[in-house]
């Protein structure tokens, strides 16, 4: 699988190893999340993970799946409060249903 990375994806200054960390160690995943934003035509998929640092905060990661096996990160930073509260409230509605 190719990893590409955007420079956007370098705003926050979190190393590459723990937007890694992050994908391969997520709590949550959300597909095409959102609507895609132009020039991009693919929907988003959202992660949340973890840094490699257990006292680090949780990282949102941002990426577009790109075929046939690429990736491309255009959005690393720390978790903020409303995609923590869209992650809790997902949780909770799964746990929720019967």
């Amino acid at each position: 699988m190719a990893l590409e990375w955007a420079s956007s994806a370098d705003r926050h200054s979190i190393a590459h190893e723990d937007a890694i960390h992050a994908l391969l160690h997520f709590v949550y995943e959300e597909r095409e999340f959102e609507a895609p934003r132009p020039p991009a035509t693919v929907a988003a998929d959202l992660f949340i993970g973890p840094q490699r640092s257990a006292v680090a905060p949780l990282l949102e990661v941002m990426l577009e799946r790109r075929p046939p096996s690429g990736l491309w990160v255009f959005h690393v930073m720390p978790l903020r409060p409303k995609f923590r509260d869209r992650m809790n409230a997902a949780l909770i509605a799964r746990k929720e249903k019967p």
